[in-house]
C-alpha cells in the first residue's frame, strides 16, 4: 500500500503542481475585479504567476465534438475535452510546448485560436509540427479555431485513466471559476495571509484551498 501511495504522490502528471495554491472564485465582485486583484497580488515578489480557468487542470469536465475539416464527414468527428483558461496558465503550471506557441497578450490573441495536446493532434492525424496552422471545426457559434500550439500531454483526470484529446481555449469573464497562484515558497505564511486579506476585501465567501 505504501508503494502505491508513494507512486501516486510522486508520479509526474505532465505539469508541475508544486508551490501552487488553488481556490474557487466565488462572488460577483471577485470575478468582476479579477484583473485588479491579480495585478495587486503580482506586486508581491513571493507571487510568481496567477491564472484563472474554468476547471483545474486535474479535473477538466467540458468537452465538444470537433472535425479536422469544415463540413467534413461525421465519421471523422472526435470528442475532445476543453480547458478554458488565460494567458498565464502556462507560466503557473509550466506546460511543455512541443510546437508553436502559447497565447500572447502582445499578439492580441482572440478566442478563435487554440492549443491542443499531443494526443489530440495524433487523433486528428497530425504530428505536433503539422498541427500548427490547422483548423478545428465544430458547431461553435464563433466559428472555427486555428491551432497555434501543441502542448505535451498531462493527466487531466485520474492518473489511472488514459490521457484524452484536449484543446486549450482562451477565455475569461464568466468562464473563470478557479484561480491558481504559483508561489516562490518564501514567506509562505505571510503570502497566504496577504492573498486571503485581498480576496476577502472583494468577497464575503470563505477561501477554500
Amino acid at each position: 500500500i505504501y508503494q502505491q501511495y508513494d507512486y501516486a504522490l510522486n508520479k509526474y502528471l505532465g505539469l508541475k503542481k508544486d508551490k501552487i495554491i488553488t481556490f474557487k472564485l466565488e462572488g460577483t465582485n471577485v470575478k468582476k475585479n479579477y484583473d485588479i486583484i491579480r495585478d495587486e497580488l503580482l506586486k508581491y515578489p513571493e507571487i510568481i504567476a496567477i491564472s484563472g480557468s474554468q476547471n483545474l487542470p486535474i479535473n477538466i469536465e467540458q468537452s465538444t465534438i470537433v472535425n479536422d475539416e469544415k463540413g467534413g464527414d461525421s465519421s471523422d468527428d472526435k470528442s475532445i475535452y476543453q480547458l478554458r483558461t488565460d494567458y498565464d496558465f502556462k507560466d503557473v503550471y509550466e506546460l511543455n510546448i512541443l510546437s508553436g506557441r502559447y497565447f500572447s497578450r502582445d499578439l492580441n490573441d482572440s478566442i478563435n485560436v487554440c492549443l491542443v495536446n499531443k494526443t489530440a493532434a495524433k487523433a486528428l492525424g497530425w504530428t505536433p509540427e503539422q498541427a500548427i496552422g490547422k483548423t478545428i471545426s465544430d458547431d461553435w457559434v464563433h466559428g472555427d479555431r486555428k491551432v497555434i500550439g501543441v502542448v505535451d500531454d498531462f493527466h487531466m483526470h485520474s492518473m489511472h485513466m488514459n490521457i484524452k484529446p484536449m484543446l486549450i481555449e482562451l477565455r475569461g469573464g464568466r468562464f473563470r471559476k478557479f484561480a491558481s497562484i504559483k508561489l516562490s515558497g518564501v514567506k509562505l505564511k505571510e503570502t497566504i495571509a496577504r492573498i486571503e486579506q485581498l480576496i476577502s476585501s472583494h468577497s464575503n465567501y470563505p477561501i477554500n484551498y
